[in-house]
């Protein structure tokens, strides 16, 4: 009884139409690979070498952005836990401002530069 239900349902055809077209596309794919030329060995050869090379350097640079990442987040976790003054060396909680080259941070107080939208430390002007 199934048998008779699956072989007249419309899911039977919806598979004898995919199943066609599977049929249909390995053969325009065959007839497309029997007009190309074949490949040499030595050709072979240099296309897997250029596949190792890639995957090579995308295992480096690969590594390179998880090294940066572990970088990034020493610093922020070095900044997060104790900022200090460029200038004083302290960490009390005053008016703070940053250099806009190394990032570090002064008191405005020992800046001697109130509401200003650039700061430059006198380590980064010095140099």
């Amino acid at each position: 009884m199934e048998a008779t239900v699956l072989t007249a349902s419309p899911y039977k055809n919806s598979v004898a139409t995919r199943m066609e077209m599977k049929k249909s596309k390995q053969s325009q794919k065959e007839k497309r690979q029997k007009g190309r030329p074949r490949a040499t060995a030595a050709a072979q050869e240099a296309e897997q070498g250029k596949e190792q090379q890639k995957s090579k350097s995308e295992k480096k640079s690969k590594k390179a952005k998880q090294q940066k990442r572990k970088r990034s987040k020493k610093v922020a976790e070095s900044q997060a836990n104790a900022t200090r003054c460029l200038v004083c060396g302290e960490t009390n909680e005053e008016d703070w401002i940053q250099c806009s080259k190394c990032y570090s941070w002064v008191h405005e107080a020992c800046a001697d530069i109130q509401n200003a939208l650039y700061y430059y430390c006198d380590n980064c002007v010095s140099k």
